[in-house]
């Protein structure tokens, strides 16, 4: 709702009611009195009500000059937590930039089931998209070893099987607990498998998935 015009017995009246129909403060809009209002004669006759139109302000987005190098400072005060030597790659497609962690500690940085890696990468983004609304960038961390493009074949991999076995046994299959990505992933390739559906189960950053046969109208 961008604005609204309200009426009130006063100007004021009117200005309170439609900051309350927008749910902002008096600073975050633009205000036009379309009408003052009158109490008429003894208050009874001609009585005119306070119109006023409410606009909420535009608010400009911050732009980063330079993301590659926000990036870089982003992903430096992070690693440095960890302690372990690094070299940066970083890749830029319109708003997707993805870094490549060049490290001979990679299997730390990855973390048991890429839990760490996954940490990273929110942690980036979280940061990195502050404040910027539909601005924002897509940050993919990845390692030198391509740890992102090996785990997306296995999934692929993995949703085929899986379709299969559900088939053969017609029961579901629930897997383990799996990210935003790794899910994405995963739904983004059951899309060509026609028998079977796949859903998330769960709360939370990391949810399960189940594997079902697809249920005929």
């Amino acid at each position: 709702m961008e604005s609204v015009i309200t009426e009130g017995k006063s100007v004021e009246e009117a200005v309170n009611a439609g900051l309350l129909k927008m749910g902002l403060k008096k600073e975050e809009v633009e205000i036009e009195v379309l009408e003052e209002g009158s109490k008429g004669f003894l208050g009874l006759v001609n009585v005119k009500s306070a119109r006023v139109k409410i606009t909420k302000k535009k608010v400009e987005e911050p732009i980063i000059e330079n993301p590659e190098q926000k990036v870089t400072e982003i992903l430096d005060m992070i690693l440095r937590t960890i302690d372990v030597q690094y070299k940066l790659d970083i890749e830029k497609d319109g708003k997707q930039i993805r870094v490549f962690i060049k490290s001979m500690e990679e299997g730390l940085i990855i973390g048991k089931r890429g839990r760490n890696i996954d940490a990273i990468q929110h942690i980036v983004n979280r940061i990195m998209n502050r404040g910027l609304g539909e601005a924002k960038f897509k940050i993919v961390i990845d390692t030198n070893g391509r740890y992102r493009e090996k785990k997306e074949k296995s999934l692929r991999e993995m949703v085929s099987k899986l379709s299969q076995r559900v088939m053969e046994i017609h029961k579901p299959i629930t897997i383990i607990p799996l990210n935003p990505y790794e899910r994405r992933i995963v739904h983004i390739a059951a899309r060509d498998i026609k028998t079977v559906d796949v859903e998330s189960i769960g709360e939370g950053f990391y949810k399960k998935m189940v594997f079902k046969r697809k249920i005929k109208n």
